[in-house]
């Protein structure tokens, strides 16, 4: 773990660069210079001494100087991004904002602020504020508003969508791209926001920068109706024929239509024939001819109009054309309903099964919430019908009146499963079934039907839906969960390696607690999944409840080790060891997986952490003083400012008589302090042991001397270094001469070597 000796020269100098800047910095004391300097060294903190707490101490330094010093900012906020430090980032983000105040720069911020408050915090209503922030600066930038639009998008915040998309139309110079933003923030404002006059105008300003969009001319058009602008409405009808080409049939009978109601009657009459040229056949277009060549008393081309009408549906028989006309007329001129299902009543004493008239006539049934008509009209449509599929239909339509309209459940559920008798393929009968069988709890009977349907059809997905939903049933609403898990082992059955089942019958055994069924299911899982991560966590878990929930610590160690055989660096698995390994007292394997994860650690004073639990266990466990020396050693070369191993080489020191081996511990400790008292008593204990243990008056007196360059004031150490020269005779001269400069105003004790 020793740098290459040009490592360690580029390393030296920074330190003795740092050491300038911090003493230069502390000269200048509160001043923007002094920040810059903290900013310098911070800088050399990170490259190439790598420290990254020292860096981060010295941006603080350098904020707390300059609050609005930008560079040091960023820089921090970059460091504390490093190190996935989100809380940090947020402040110095925070920060930076309160410094910066051109809009194009802060929308960026605000949106970056607010990805770390939604993605790293978790804190989603301050993330929306933030983004409300952003938006509220109008950026005119498209990367930020589309970033803005993907934000909402996700979150379905209509209101704010809509404006970044009118932003959106404001900065872009495309104009189909600026019609199609108008278009949706229309739609917004109209289907989800009930904004309809906002969103007219949207789709009026999208209609003037672009007229070929079917989706913007269908919205201009259902506006421009509801609003009464015909201009707009004769133009979007106009543009959506010219769009339609041979399609464009009905789209002219709107526009005659509109037309009509203008008092343009020559104009109605061009888009009708236009329409006519297109499919003369179409009844719609021969109909409103029809009526409009009556209402001016045009009556040949009216005859000629008819006649091609009559063609067209190739009526059976002249009364059932009149009456039908008739009905028509009582149904949608009049407002006769009752007249008009006399007619229709007519033609159908003619001929029973006449489609027009049933349809007809049902719908005057719903209309004046005729229920049991409207159930008999439905039922004469299925018989009369020889199609399989259109007669399930009418009577699917059968049994919802009685079950919607009627309000008769169990019969509703009789004529349902006649549909499936006749279609068992036939979905809105069986998920009426469903309804009505959740509705009136009859589970059992839900599941009998799901057992039928298992029977009807051999297909594995068919069969997997089915027993999924029978599952479900058994869990939720039965509260089964025996016949719940055999389902799913049905599904297992079919398809071993049916991922989705695999997790819910693994859910379903830890709900009833079968703990070794569910370490079976993790490993299935584990074995079928596409995903390395995946299985790791399942086996982890499966290590986890042989620990927490079945007690069985061999079988846990097992599992654990199985883990690092695939990847000995996989840190939970090493942690876990580690607890284990410390629950029984195993305590030279817990030294190695203190190693191992030591040698994974992320930073030196993680390492140096656990390399002092090494320190520990060789101590304290295994009784090996010699190898507790060399592991404490360790932890002071990966962090020298790691004073608890300092603390327990003085312990072992101390009890061995080692004493100058306790003297380089208070060296050491006094190389690493940064405050000048703290550094003092150190050398102070050192001096101390010269005297005391080692009976070196002169080592003693040099450490004395240093002790008083660093603490004049050192009470003690004047007191020692006073005794020692009082005892040597030779040097009273000398000593006098020192006793004078102590009195002197201002004394500086001389310096000596450090001791």
């Amino acid at each position: 773990m020793q740098a290459p000796g040009g490592d360690r020269s580029a390393e030296e100098a920074a330190r003795q660069k740092i050491t300038a800047l911090e003493r230069e910095a502390k000269l200048l004391g509160n001043t923007r210079e002094a920040a810059l300097l903290f900013h310098e060294a911070g800088r050399l903190w990170e490259e190439p001494l790598k420290s990254a707490r020292n860096a981060a101490v010295a941006y603080q330094n350098a904020h707390r100087l300059a609050p609005d010093f930008l560079p040091n900012i960023r820089d921090a906020r970059r460091l504390f991004e490093s190190a996935g430090n989100w809380q940090m980032v947020l402040q110095l983000l925070d920060a930076e904002l309160r410094v910066v105040n051109e809009e194009r720069v802060r929308a960026p911020l605000l949106l970056q602020k607010a990805g770390v408050l939604e993605v790293h915090l978790a804190r989603r209503d301050e993330a929306i504020r933030a983004y409300q922030e952003v938006l509220a600066l109008k950026p005119r930038d498209a990367p930020t508003l589309m970033q803005l639009e993907d934000v909402y998008s996700a979150r379905a915040d209509r209101a704010s969508l809509v404006e970044v998309y009118k932003l959106l139309a404001e900065v872009l110079e495309n104009a189909p791209l600026r019609a199609h933003y108008l278009t949706s923030a229309g739609y917004l404002l109209e289907e989800h926001l009930g904004q309809a006059a906002e969103a007219a105008e949207c789709f009026y300003q999208a209609f003037v920068l672009e007229q070929g969009n079917p989706l913007l001319l269908s919205a201009v058009i259902r506006v421009a109706e509801r609003d009464g602008r015909d201009d707009e409405l004769v133009e979007a009808l106009a543009a959506q024929a010219g769009l339609e080409g041979p399609d464009a049939t009905h789209t002219f009978l709107r526009l005659a239509k509109v037309y009509q109601r203008l008092g343009r009657h020559q104009d109605a009459l061009g888009a009708l024939l236009a329409a006519r040229q297109i499919d003369g056949r179409d009844t719609l277009v021969l109909s409103q001819l029809a009526e409009l060549y009556e209402s001016e008393g045009r009556y040949q081309e009216l005859g000629e109009v008819l006649s091609s009408w009559a063609e067209s549906v190739r009526d059976e028989e002249e009364m059932v054309s009149i009456n039908l006309r008739l009905a028509a007329i009582y149904e949608e001129v009049l407002k006769a309903d009752e007249a008009a299902i006399a007619r229709y009543n007519a033609i159908l004493s003619r001929n029973p099964s006449h489609g027009s008239a049933l349809s007809g006539l049902g719908r005057l049934y719903y209309r004046t919430q005729n229920w049991k008509g409207l159930l008999s009209t439905f039922e004469a449509e299925a018989a009369a019908l020889s199609d399989a599929k259109q007669r399930v239909a009418r009577l699917y339509k059968a049994a919802e009146v009685v079950e919607e309209r009627l309000d008769n459940p169990d019969e509703a559920i009789a004529r349902y499963h006649r549909c499936l008798q006749l279609a068992p393929d036939y979905v809105p009968a069986q998920q009426a079934l469903v309804r009505l069988y959740e509705r009136t709890g009859r589970y059992l009977e839900l599941i009998s039907m799901y057992e039928q349907e298992l029977a009807q059809f051999q297909g594995p997905e068919h069969a997997i839906n089915a027993l999924t939903k029978m599952a479900m049933l058994y869990e939720d609403r039965l509260g089964n969960l025996e016949h719940a898990i055999d389902c799913l082992r049905r599904i297992l059955a079919l398809q071993p390696h049916h991922l989705p089942t695999i997790r819910a019958l693994g859910r379903l055994f830890q709900k009833a607690r079968r703990w070794q069924e569910v370490i079976e299911t993790n490993e299935l899982e584990a074995s079928v999944a596409d995903d390395p991560k995946l299985a790791v966590a399942l086996r982890q878990r499966n290590a986890e409840i042989y620990e927490d929930a079945l007690k069985d610590r061999g079988k846990a160690v097992a599992a654990y080790q199985r883990l690092l055989e695939n990847d000995p660096t996989y840190l939970p698995a090493l942690k876990a060891l580690g607890r284990l390994y410390a629950q029984e007292a195993r305590w030279a394997e817990l030294v190695k997986m203190f190693r191992a994860e030591a040698e994974v650690s992320s930073s030196m004073d993680q390492a140096a952490a656990l390399t002092y639990k090494i320190g520990e266990l060789y101590e304290q466990r295994l009784e090996d003083s010699d190898a507790a020396v060399s592991a404490y050693q360790e932890a002071l070369t990966l962090s020298p400012t790691y004073f608890p191993a300092l603390r327990a080489l003085e312990r072992i020191y101390r009890a061995h008589g080692e004493w100058e081996s306790l003297i380089d511990v208070w060296r050491a400790e006094a190389a690493n302090r940064t405050d000048p008292v703290e550094r003092a008593n150190a050398l102070f204990q050192a001096a101390t042991l010269w005297e005391e243990k080692l009976h070196r008056g002169d080592m003693a007196a040099e450490c004395y001397r240093e002790v008083l360059r660093l603490s004049p004031n050192h009470l003690a150490a004047n007191r020692s270094l006073e005794r020692y020269y009082t005892s040597q005779t030779a040097c009273g001269s000398w000593w006098q001469s020192w006793i004078a400069k102590c009195k002197a105003p201002r004394a500086r004790f001389p310096s000596s070597r450090r001791c």
